[in-house]
């Protein structure tokens, strides 16, 4: 057993890394830049946890997602890793903690949200500390050629060099090739060590389903979550709007929903994570049948995507995603008459196909 493996085994208590991580991880350790493309649920996020309680300084982690890095803050302090994160959720005596602890060098990983490189009083802290690894999660949202660019995604390479250049390591779960090297070319990494694993998630089951109308999808999503008898219904629509009267029908007959998208006042984003997560309140996530987001990019029409995520009942984290529908998990897309057009060619059929199962280019 190596050193590494040892590592994992102590800090993570798995025995064995999965496909590409040992490899990341090392890449990194050794000082060099990094890009990881893989699946979701490939474990991205060990590649670069276990590196942070090796490393000397710290390691900061540019995330857009306030949700995924309060998730992965709780669970970093369960295993004794000095974790924080600094986004605008935080209360003002919460947000000074969180400077104290950085300035007293009792941080190991900050996840900072990408929007915070805007404050310059921020930035001259960041300046002052080591860091030791720079890690930009959801990568792919720095490329203009990405699904999900984020402008301030764009000042994360100014804030690299501000920072004397400490390596970088870039993951995302979608990238085409053409968003791969965009992502290196503006980060400015430097022979990057490039792990590609693809995009299709084989346990997972793709099915599109086409209703002609608004009533008949919401009549299949309603059968589809009346047969969901264990676990979270996870909906995606495709505006704020629907996802609100989307949950507000199906709270008529079912009696644990939520909703949640980013129109949210801090307060009810609050509470819907707590609610969803089964914090202080009587529906654990298992019992709490669904819950809405509206972050789902369309391809010009209306759709209503479904799966359900199977809890671990111990960390309340996600164990695969699914829709338990036959013997494989499953993803449903259900669409109305608008796809496909009558015009629509048949090479651009199939290439619409393979990107909702994730075949990508």
């Amino acid at each position: 057993m190596n050193d590494l493996t040892q590592q994992l085994k102590e800090r993570f208590g798995f025995a064995t890394f999965r496909p590409g991580q040992e490899d990341v991880m090392r890449a990194v350790l050794a000082g060099r830049d990094a890009m990881a493309v893989m699946p979701t649920g490939q474990g991205k996020s060990l590649c670069y946890q276990l590196p942070a309680t090796l490393l000397p300084g710290l390691t900061l982690v540019i995330s857009p997602l306030i949700a995924l890095m309060q998730d992965q803050v709780t669970a970093m302090k369960q295993r004794k890793i000095a974790a924080t994160a600094f986004h605008s959720g935080l209360t003002a005596p919460e947000k000074n903690r969180v400077i104290q602890d950085l300035q007293h060098r009792r941080v190991q990983l900050l996840y900072l949200a990408p929007e915070r490189m805007q404050h310059e009083g921020f930035l001259q802290l960041l300046r002052a500390l080591w860091v030791s690894l720079l890690v930009v999660d959801e990568a792919h949202c720095i490329s203009q050629w990405g699904h999900d660019f984020r402008p301030d995604y764009l000042k994360i390479g100014r804030l690299r060099q501000e920072l004397t250049n400490p390596p970088c390591l870039a993951l995302t779960a979608t990238a085409t090739a053409r968003v791969q090297t965009d992502v290196c070319q503006r980060l400015l990494l430097r022979d990057p060590f490039r792990l590609v694993a693809g995009f299709r998630r084989v346990n997972l089951a793709f099915s599109v389903h086409h209703c002609p109308s608004r009533h008949d999808k919401l009549a299949a999503l309603g059968r589809l979550v009346r047969e969901t008898t264990t676990g979270t219904v996870l909906v995606y629509c495709a505006t704020r709007r629907a996802v609100e009267e989307v949950a507000a029908w199906l709270e008529q007959s079912h009696p644990a929903v939520g909703y949640y998208h980013a129109g949210l006042s801090d307060e009810d984003d609050g509470r819907s994570m707590r609610t969803f997560a089964g914090e202080g309140c009587e529906s654990s996530p298992r019992r709490m049948r669904s819950a809405w987001a509206s972050i789902s990019r369309t391809f010009g029409w209306s759709s209503i995507s479904m799966y359900r995520e199977v809890w671990k009942p111990t960390t309340r984290k996600p164990a695969a995603p699914a829709v338990m529908v036959g013997p494989q998990p499953a993803c449903c897309c259900f669409m109305n008459g608008m796809w496909p057009r009558r015009n629509t060619s048949l090479s651009r059929r199939q290439k619409i196909l393979r990107g909702l199962i994730g075949q990508g280019e």
